[in-house]
């Protein structure tokens, strides 16, 4: 569940991820002061999906870099796993890190467009010093595979020689590699196109039920949101939690409510809303 205050909250031992009272401030200038996100609160518990939905520049991208400390949150608290991430120091956080993954925007400028992609998949496990050599190439081969990239074919290959829907997946392997238990997605599908939004959303899908991983899923109001069913609201002021599991969400806030009038009119505002990707209607 999200929104602003902790009441609507459930008990803080059952979720995986807990938020409260976010606030992300940037100066501005000598005096100035700009409210990037302010009072968020919401949790997830071990593999639920969260959306955070919003029009671009409401806060919900900040939200999520602020969970995962980069940078740290101006206030709040943010509890991954019972540990309070905003109170651990440089090497705590960063021992942290491998459990808390994120796959960001744009996919092609967030990989290295100088390494072969076998290198930037296995370069947590390098890091890390998981494995020997030979094993790390194995994991990166399965992983490649899995995401539904031929690792024979591609693993000597740079980036800019895929497309924008390949990056995406070469991005979910890299951030799978460590088996992490929760991937933020900060709007992994807004710049690929409609079919492929499609593609990249069933694959997440897929992962999250092989992996048993759990998912804070940030998206516009448009395309992304409607297919993946995690639920919709106004950030910082308004969200709602959604499930992966069952056809039917009822939207929560104003803004929400208005945006399922227009996807579909006949809904009620009180009543189920049945979402899907655009190419299925």
């Amino acid at each position: 569940m999200a929104g602003t205050g902790t009441a609507h909250l459930r008990p803080e031992g059952e979720a995986l991820l807990r938020v409260d009272d976010l606030v992300v401030e940037y100066r501005s200038g000598r005096k100035g002061k700009v409210h990037a996100v302010s009072g968020v609160s919401l949790d997830v518990l071990p593999g639920e999906t969260l959306g955070l939905v919003g029009e671009s520049g409401c806060g919900k991208s900040t939200t999520g870099k602020a969970i995962v400390q980069m940078p740290r949150p101006t206030s709040g608290r943010v509890v991954f796993d019972g540990t309070d991430l905003t109170s651990l120091d440089a090497e705590a956080l960063r021992r942290t890190r491998p459990q808390l993954q994120m796959i960001f925007q744009d996919p092609i400028s967030s990989l290295n467009p100088r390494r072969r992609v076998a290198d930037i998949v296995a370069e947590p496990l390098t890091i890390w010093n998981r494995g020997a050599a030979e094993d790390r190439k194995k994991v990166v081969a399965d992983l490649l595979d899995s995401v539904g990239i031929d690792p024979e074919l591609a693993a000597e290959k740079r980036p800019h020689e895929f497309s924008g829907g390949q990056c995406q997946r070469i991005c979910i392997a890299r951030a799978l590699i460590l088996d992490p238990k929760l991937i933020i997605c900060d709007e992994p599908v807004s710049s690929l196109d409609v079919s492929v939004q499609a593609q990249i959303l069933n694959l997440l899908e897929d992962m999250k039920a092989r992996y048993g991983i759990t998912l804070v899923f940030i998206a516009r109001p448009r395309g992304g949101e409607e297919r993946e069913r995690p639920g919709g609201g106004h950030v910082p002021r308004q969200a709602v939690r959604g499930r992966l599991t069952g056809p039917d969400l009822r939207p929560a806030g104003p803004s929400v409510h208005g945006r399922a009038a227009r996807l579909h009119p006949r809904a009620r505002p009180d009543g189920p809303l049945r979402l899907q990707h655009p190419a299925q209607r």
